[in-house]
C-alpha cells in the first residue's frame, strides 16, 4: 500500500506542561438537611513536563532552508520540523484553552541585525532572565524541575519591528500544522511531524537568521503582544532553535539542481591505469591495499568490498564443505602476480563482528550444543533400529534460538554494523557530490556470514558424507543469498540537508525526459539508510535499471512562485494550488512589502485567495499547509549495462 500524508490543523495534548493541583472534595447529602462539603482532604500537586526555556536538538526533525546553505531560497517559506507533534500546542501564548501555539518562526535579515534592531543570541540563566532591566521581558515562576541557575538563549527585538514582524494569534494558527504519514494502519503513522512556518520571505543577496521564540503567556486574547516597551525600546524572547541560511545572487544551487550535478559512475577508483594489466582489476571496483606477511614480510594484495561493479553469483559448491579459516579463501592473480584476500578479509570480519555480537555468538554456541547432541543421538538411533527395529523421538525446540541466529545473520546480510572502510576502501571511489552505482557481490556476503557461523564450532554429521555444516548454513542463511541485489551510495549535501530523502528503483530503463510507464514495480528496498551525516546507502533487491531521488512529501518546502517581469524591474507571484488548473495570480502578496511580510490572514489575503479559489469558507491551518507546499522534481538515474 502506498504511504498516504495526512495535515492535521493542530495535535493538542490532554494536559499543557506546567505544574498542577487536583484537589478533591466530598459533598454530603442527607435526606431533609441541606447538603454540606466537608474540608478538603486530599490535595495533590503534580506537573506536566515540557520544554519552556530550550529545546533538545534531536527533537529538530530538519529546518529549511538548511543552515549554513547558500541557495537561491527568495521564494520560500522557511520552516520547521519538529518530531513531538503536540510540541507547538503543550504550552499557550494568551492562557485559555484555544488551539493557538505558543512559538512562532521568526526571519531577521542581516541589515536588520547590522543596524542593531535585533541582537545576536544573548546566553543568561532562568534567573538572570527575571532580572532584566535592560529590555522588556515579564517575570516567570519557575515550574517543578526548573531552577534559577538553568541556561537560556534569547535575543533582544525592537519593539517597532518585533510589532510588525509578529504574526497575528490567527495567523500562528495558521502557520503551524502536523503532517503524519501512515502506510496502513491509520492509528499507527509512521512519522508525525509538527510544522512551524515563518511568515516572511528572504530577501536576495543577503543572509537570513532564523529563531524560533516562546510566546508563552506574552500575547493578549487578540494575539497582540503584551509588553511595557516603547516603539524604540526592546523586547526580550526566549530563542529555542535558530539557524541562518543566505541568498546571494546567483549562487547556491536548489535541491533538484544538485541531484542534476551529481558527479555519476560505479564504485570504482578513478580510472587512471588504462591498457595496463592492472586496469581489469580496478574497473572491478579492486583497491591495492598495503598487506603485512605472517612472516613479518609486505607486500600489497588487492581488496574489494562486497559493493562492485558486476553482479558475483555464490560460488561454494553444495557438494563441498565450507572453509573454516580464512586462510582456504586467498586467491592469487597469477596474471599481475598479486594476492586476492577479498573474500578471507569478509570471512574474518564475519568472526569479529559475531564475537562482539554477544546475542549472536551465545546463541550460535547453544544452539551448537544442542544439534551436536541431537546428532549423536540420531547416530545411536540409528544403530538402535538395526538391533531393535525402533527409533526413539528425539527432537529438540529449537526455534527461539534458531530466530535469534537467523535475525542476527539476516542484519550481516544487510551490511549492518559494517565498518565504512570495508565497504569503501579507498576515499577516490566515493568523492563529495557523488552517487556510485554497485551489484552486490553475493559471494563476499556469503564468506562473512561463514565466518560468522563458524562460532561456537563445528557442526557434527548426522550421517557419513552428508555435508551437514553446509545443509545447516543453508537452513539459516540460503535465502539470503539467492536474490541478487544492487544498489547505490550517495555522498552530497543533500543527504544532510534533507533527512526525508527516499528512492524508488526499477529494473526497467527509463531515460531521463520519458514518463515512467504505467505498471511498472518498484524494487523492494532492502536497506535504505543514512550511514554518515552526507552519505546513504541504498540497496534494493533485483538488478536495479533505473534510480529516482526524491523528497517525501513531509520534506516538501513551502513558498510561492516568483518570476521577474517581463520588463525585468519587478517580480510578479502566484501560487499553484492542487486540483485547481491554473495558478493563482497574486499582484502583491504582502502586507509589508519591503520587508517581504507575507499577508496572511489581512483583506484578500493568502488563506482567504486559497478558501475562494476552493471554496472554503474559512481556510484552517492544514488545509492552508498543504496548498502552501511547493513540489519538487525528481532526480533520475539511469544505470547502463556498459557501466
Amino acid at each position: 500500500m502506498a504511504d498516504k500524508i495526512q495535515f492535521l490543523e493542530y495535535q493538542k495534548p490532554g494536559l499543557e506542561a506546567g505544574d498542577y493541583k487536583l484537589k478533591v472534595e466530598q459533598t454530603l447529602q442527607i435526606s431533609g438537611a441541606s447538603a454540606f462539603s466537608t474540608d478538603p482532604f486530599a490535595e495533590i500537586r503534580f506537573s506536566v513536563a515540557g520544554e519552556r526555556f530550550s529545546l533538545d536538538p534531536s527533537a529538530v526533525h530538519t529546518v529549511y532552508p538548511p543552515a549554513g546553505r547558500l541557495g537561491r531560497y527568495t521564494d520560500v517559506l522557511p520552516h520547521i520540523a519538529l518530531k513531538r507533534s503536540t510540541f507547538p500546542w503543550e504550552r499557550s501564548a494568551y492562557g485559555n484553552e484555544d488551539f493557538e501555539p505558543w512559538v512562532a518562526l521568526l526571519l531577521f535579515d542581516e541589515q536588520e541585525i547590522g543596524q542593531g534592531e535585533v541582537s545576536e543570541p544573548i546566553t543568561l540563566t532562568l534567573g538572570e532572565l527575571n532580572d532584566s532591566i535592560d529590555a522588556d521581558f515579564p517575570t516567570v515562576e519557575p515550574e517543578i524541575g526548573q531552577s534559577d541557575d538553568d541556561q537560556l538563549t534569547v535575543i533582544d527585538v525592537r519593539k517597532s519591528l518585533l510589532d510588525t514582524l509578529l504574526p497575528t494569534g490567527e495567523e500562528m494558527k495558521l502557520l503551524t500544522h502536523v503532517r503524519r504519514r501512515v502506510n496502513g494502519d491509520e492509528d499507527d503513522p509512521e512519522t508525525e511531524l509538527a510544522i512551524v512556518m515563518a511568515n516572511r520571505l528572504p530577501k536576495d543577496n543577503s543572509s537570513s537568521t532564523m529563531h524560533l521564540v516562546s510566546l508563552e503567556g506574552r500575547l493578549n486574547e487578540d494575539g497582540i503582544l503584551i509588553s511595557n516597551a516603547t516603539d524604540e525600546t526592546f523586547v526580550r524572547l526566549v530563542s529555542l532553535k535558530s539557524w541562518s541560511f543566505a541568498c546571494p545572487p546567483d549562487q547556491g544551487k536548489d535541491f533538484e539542481e544538485l541531484v542534476e550535478d551529481l558527479n555519476t559512475g560505479t564504485l570504482r577508483k578513478p580510472n587512471s591505469s588504462e591498457g595496463s594489466t592492472a586496469e581489469p582489476y580496478l574497473s572491478r571496483g579492486y583497491v591495492p591495499l598495503p598487506h603485512a606477511l605472517r612472516q613479518t614480510d609486505t607486500t600489497y594484495s588487492w581488496y574489494h568490498g562486497p559493493l562492485n561493479a558486476h553482479d558475483v553469483p555464490r560460488r561454494f559448491s553444495q557438494d563441498n564443505a565450507p572453509p573454516s579459516s580464512g586462510d582456504a579463501l586467498v586467491r592469487y592473480h597469477e596474471d599481475i602476480g598479486m594476492l586476492d584476500v577479498s573474500y578471507a578479509t569478509a570471512f574474518g570480519l564475519g568472526r569479529v563482528l559475531a564475537l562482539e555480537d554477544r546475542t549472536l555468538s551465545t546463541a550460535l554456541y547453544q544452539w551448537k550444543q544442542q544439534y551436536n547432541e541431537q546428532a549423536t543421538l540420531d547416530l545411536q538411533s540409528t544403530d538402535m533400529e538395526k538391533l531393535m527395529d525402533t527409533q526413539e523421538d528425539t527432537q529438540i525446540d529449537e526455534d527461539p534460538l534458531q530466530d535469534k541466529i537467523a535475525l542476527c545473520l539476516a542484519g550481516l546480510s544487510r551490511l549492518e554494523h559494517i565498518p565504512f572502510n570495508y565497504l569503501v576502501p579507498s576515499d577516490d571511489m566515493l568523492p563529495p557530490e557523488s552517487i556510485r552505482f554497485f551489484q552486490m557481490d553475493r559471494h563476499w556476503v556469503e564468506c562473512l556470514l561463514y565466518g560468522a557461523f563458524t562460532i561456537g564450532g563445528p557442526v557434527r554429521e548426522k550421517q557419513e558424507g552428508d555435508h551437514s555444516e553446509r545443509m545447516v548454513f543453508d537452513q539459516f542463511a540460503g535465502g539470503l543469498l539467492d536474490a541478487s541485489a544492487s544498489g547505490f551510495l550517495l555522498r552530497s549535501q543533500i543527504v544532510s540537508d534533507h533527512p526525508d530523502l527516499w528512492v524508488d528503483t526499477y529494473a526497467e530503463t527509463v531515460d531521463n525526459g520519458r514518463p515512467l510507464p504505467s505498471g511498472l514495480t518498484k524494487l523492494p528496498p532492502i536497506r535504505v539508510e543514512r550511514i554518515g551525516h552526507d552519505t546513504l546507502l541504498c540497496i534494493f533487491q533485483g538488478t536495479m535499471s533505473t534510480a529516482e531521488i526524491f523528497l517525501r512529501p513531509e520534506g516538501l518546502r513551502f513558498g510561492l512562485d516568483e518570476e521577474m517581469n517581463d520588463s525585468g524591474t519587478a517580480p510578479k507571484y502566484e501560487k499553484d494550488i492542487e486540483g485547481v488548473d491554473d495558478p493563482i495570480p497574486l499582484e502583491n502578496p504582502f502586507r509589508d512589502a519591503d520587508r517581504r511580510i507575507l499577508n496572511i490572514t489581512g483583506g484578500q489575503g493568502l488563506a482567504d485567495r486559497i478558501g475562494t479559489v476552493l471554496g472554503i469558507e474559512k481556510t484552517d491551518a492544514a488545509q492552508f499547509g498543504m496548498h502552501m507546499l511547493e513540489g519538487s522534481n525528481k532526480g533520475r538515474f539511469v544505470v547502463k549495462v556498459d557501466q
